[in-house]
């Protein structure tokens, strides 16, 4: 009987450590990209990097078009981030698409804008390090 249960307990512990913890799958990937441009309406426009398609191809609507990137996003919570709102910082960070936090419409100079349909998102987890993982 002894045997029985002694076998019966390296069992259970022998399976629990092999199937190990699961990962979480719920945690939003974290994005790097390049802050390319700072605008009035569309706050921190960031190049991501081209193996996460989140972004589009982006133009400054200006007399030259200036390209700004192929994989641009627009950052509607700019003011949380101060001085990482630098053009030419390299930022990682997790997005979501949150259209509660969208702007209403702010007016601004017709050269301030961007063409081409940049999607506005939400950043959180922003760093120049990378991302941290989990909340601390």
């Amino acid at each position: 009987m002894r045997y029985k249960l002694l076998s019966l307990s390296l069992a259970v512990l022998t399976t629990s450590t092999f199937c190990g913890c699961k990962k979480d799958t719920a945690a939003p990937p974290c994005y790097a990209g390049k802050v390319v441009g700072l605008t009035c309406f569309d706050g921190m426009l960031i190049n991501v990097d081209p193996a996460y398609r989140i972004g589009v191809r982006a133009t400054r609507n200006d007399s030259a078009h200036s390209v700004l990137g192929t994989n641009v996003i627009s950052v509607v919570n700019t003011m949380d981030y101060g001085r990482l709102a630098t053009v030419g910082l390299t930022l990682h960070f997790n997005a979501v698409n949150d259209p509660n936090r969208q702007h209403s419409g702010l007016q601004c100079f017709a050269a301030d804008g961007v063409q081409g349909g940049v999607p506005r998102l939400v950043l959180g987890n922003v760093s120049t390090m990378g991302c941290q993982e989990g909340p601390r």
